[in-house]
């Protein structure tokens, strides 16, 4: 009774990707060594029909010859040697021992007619004519040499090892055993050591069809599943295959571009460049080249593409180029935003400059225009009134200025203890342009009119005053209302700004705190209001919150720990 035979169907197909050049490879090795080992049987007096003292005729082994050239993975290949030899020579005892081919340790185990008693971690010296196979079988497969074959069931008295490889690597170890020594022992050894020739042969085609298969896998991963956009060229600029990355930038399917010339894809500044590209290529220059390129999507949106391309060499004298691209558009849009951003800061210290030129004049109005009121106030003139808006106007505008410079002045202030509702307050002031403009009303709802939280002021205003002002733009155009209200949740002041605007929507509220994220429209926004305030109330140990519906509007929910006096 056989025992431990593989799960494999021997007639089966495996599920493979099949590949016709490799099929080939296998035929072509088993045309070319069958032959060969024929002629070898036959010279050493094997015959072609069996007799009484051979198990089994030549022909008996081509057709197991045969039935192994169908073989499509090494496995599947051994399985087929097992389970031939069992039939072949049902006397003797069999061992098949597969090792893996990237560690080389034990993979599988044939036995017949039962599991054997002994150990598998030996191998003879004579298993293998090539010493470099035997010491790589020895180091890699961690077995052991001995002098002699070490049986390994225990009623063996005689027997042999045959180290079967792919003319490279160790594949597999084959042991016969027998009751005792005798003559169709060495006959045995000589038949399998001819044997072993032809496969060989099948197994150095099925290792090469192996690599071929890993190779197509690895590069079809680098064709469409890396996000690295690739193309070939030929010489006359017609592109020959294209990823699903570079498909996708163009907006285009990608067997549409197969057959068109790259250069209907180039913006008219760029076409010339890249003619100038293919004529070195046409006159046989094969450095990697770096071009910059400009290609305009299917929708008409142009697209900035930085190119290494290198020259590969064809079927003749002629060569393609391999088109390794890197898209700079987000990268450029990102250097736009932080010029964007330093403009600004730059501007807020023009603002500490401008503001010292206004407050001159505004004092002077000031202190004109209470002398002024003082003055009507005695003599009860009828422009007292009037006089009173002027100060009071004048007076607004410096607290206003003063509060400016405070704000655009990078901070250098400790953090301190603040009364929450003052800063509020303050930055409602700072909007109160915007606020005017919209058309918004104010909802204040404070809770605790002491509450205080430990910061540094200016930071905080530029949180309050960035949720402000995203909350107007989000209601322009209706009769908007923004709410903020304060209000205790356990050791935290919780801060509300909510609006009833048109809402954010949920794919959007995943990104919304992300740097350089805006949904307001190129030239609206720099996308770093919200990561700012994120990052300021998180330096203030505190965190934000969002709640949003589409059509409803907004809140946003400010957590800042409390600071008691």
């Amino acid at each position: 009774m056989r025992s431990r035979r593989s799960d494999l169907d021997p007639h089966g197909e495996p599920e493979l990707t099949r590949s016709k050049d490799m099929n080939a490879n296998v035929a072509s090795e088993q045309s070319r060594v069958l032959p060969v080992l024929t002629r070898e049987l036959k010279a050493k007096g094997w015959r072609d029909t069996a007799d009484k003292d051979v198990d089994f005729s030549f022909l008996h082994f081509r057709d197991l010859a045969l039935r192994l050239g169908r073989a499509r993975q090494r496995e599947q290949l051994l399985h087929e040697v097992f389970a031939g030899l069992s039939e072949l020579l049902p006397h003797r005892r069999i061992v098949l021992q597969s090792f893996a081919r990237d560690t080389q340790q034990t993979a599988r185990l044939w036995s017949f007619p039962r599991e054997p008693e002994g150990p598998l971690v030996s191998l003879s010296e004579d298993a293998s004519e090539d010493d470099a196979l035997l010491v790589a079988a020895l180091s890699r497969a961690g077995l052991t040499r001995s002098a002699s074959y070490l049986p390994r069931f225990a009623d063996s008295r005689a027997g042999f090892d045959l180290l079967l490889d792919d003319g490279k690597l160790p594949c597999a170890l084959l042991a016969l055993e027998y009751d005792e020594e005798g003559p169709s022992v060495e006959r045995d050894r000589r038949f399998l050591r001819g044997f072993a020739l032809h496969l060989r042969a099948l197994l150095a085609a099925l290792a090469e069809r192996e690599r071929a298969e890993e190779a197509e896998l690895w590069l079809h991963a680098l064709r469409e599943e890396v996000e690295i956009p690739l193309f070939s060229l030929t010489p006359e600029g017609v592109l020959g295959r294209v990823n699903s990355a570079f498909a996708k930038l163009l907006e285009l399917p990608s067997e549409s571009l197969v057959g068109q010339r790259l250069v209907h894809f180039l913006t008219p500044g760029c076409r010339e460049l890249f003619s100038a590209l293919l004529l070195r290529l046409r006159e046989g220059q094969r450095a990697a080249i770096d071009e910059p390129m400009q290609l305009v999507r299917s929708s008409g949106s142009p697209i900035t593409l930085d190119v290494h391309f290198v020259s590969l060499p064809r079927r003749g004298s002629k060569h393609e180029l391999l088109g390794i691209g890197r898209d700079r558009s987000e990268v450029r849009y990102l250097e736009e935003q932080i010029i964007q951003a330093e403009k600004l800061a730059t501007l807020g210290q023009l603002a500490a400059g401008v503001v010292h030129e206004l407050n001159n004049p505004l004092t002077s109005i000031t202190v004109y225009g209470e002398y002024l009121l003082r003055k009507a106030s005695s003599s009860a003139s009828l422009e007292t009134e009037k006089l009173q808006r002027i100060v009071e106007a004048a007076e607004r505008m410096l607290r206003f200025t003063r509060d400016l410079v405070t704000y655009a002045r990078p901070s250098t202030d400790p953090p301190r203890r603040l009364t929450l509702h003052e800063v509020l307050d303050q930055s409602i002031v700072f909007c109160e342009h915007i606020i005017d403009a919209y058309g918004i009303r104010i909802d204040k709802n404070y809770g605790d009119t002491a509450a205080q939280v430990y910061g540094v002021k200016d930071q905080l205003q530029q949180v309050f005053i960035n949720l402000i002002t995203n909350a107007c733009h989000a209601m322009q155009g209706r009769s908007g209302v923004l709410h903020i209200q304060t209000s205790v949740e356990e050791a935290f002041f919780r801060i509300d700004i909510q609006d009833n605007g048109e809402g954010i929507p949920l794919v959007n509220q995943e990104r919304i705190f992300e740097p350089f994220f805006s949904t307001k429209g190129e030239g609206k926004g720099t996308g770093l209001g919200l990561s700012i305030v994120k990052n300021i109330i998180q330096q203030h140990n505190g965190h934000v919150e969002l709640n949003s519906d589409v059509g409803k509007g907004s809140i946003f929910s400010i957590y800042l720990p409390q600071s008691h006096p």
